[in-house]
């Protein structure tokens, strides 16, 4: 018994470092490259890295900390933070789809002397 609670806390450590080590690569790639060659589009993509950065930290800590609140009803309580990760992941995806909305149009850019999109 021991030796799965060993193995679960390795493994959900390891997951959440993954997880969260990529969504700080999906910020820094959404702030840099896609802010300088689509500033039209990099907004929505900056809320949506945010918005599951934030959510996903959130989420784990609740699920961390929760249950040494000595919370009564933890069911309620596992249920309400699901709930709160299903309207992140709304947010989520919501603010994505919206930027690759604009990255798929053409640049709404008015530069003078620049060049037509193609």
């Amino acid at each position: 018994m021991a030796e799965d609670t060993v193995v679960l806390t390795i493994a959900s450590g390891f997951a959440s470092f993954v997880q969260i080590a990529l969504l700080v690569a999906f910020l820094i790639v959404v702030a840099v490259p896609v802010r300088r060659h689509r500033p039209d589009a990099w907004l929505a993509l900056l809320g949506a890295a945010i918005v599951q950065l934030g959510g996903t930290i959130l989420h784990r800590l609740l699920n961390f900390v929760g249950p040494m609140l000595g919370i009564r009803h933890m069911a309620s309580f596992f249920a309400g933070t699901a709930l709160l990760g299903t309207c992140i992941s709304t947010v989520f995806w919501v603010l994505l789809l919206v930027g690759l909305m604009k990255i798929a149009k053409p640049p709404q850019l008015d530069v003078a002397g620049a060049p037509p999109y193609r």
